[in-house]
């Protein structure tokens, strides 16, 4: 069994006025409201997840997250 599950929102949800209805929505469907992610937790776990399995000496590495708000 996984311990803790922690539920995210990446840009999407920092700027739309209706934010606070997606989150809410969120939290009624699957009981956990999300954290909202400011852009640098953002851009910070896309790069971790994007070379957590990649050869480490052959950094450094250039990660490009297409789309989001931390580009």
């Amino acid at each position: 069994p996984v311990p803790h599950v922690r539920v995210v929102a990446p840009a999407a949800v920092r700027d739309p006025v209706t934010a606070q209805v997606l989150l809410d929505a969120t939290e009624d469907i699957i009981g956990n409201k999300p954290d909202c992610l400011s852009g640098l937790e953002d851009a910070q776990l896309s790069f971790q997840g994007a070379t957590s399995e990649l050869n480490k000496p052959q950094a450094p590495f250039l990660v490009i997250h297409i789309g989001g708000g931390s580009t």
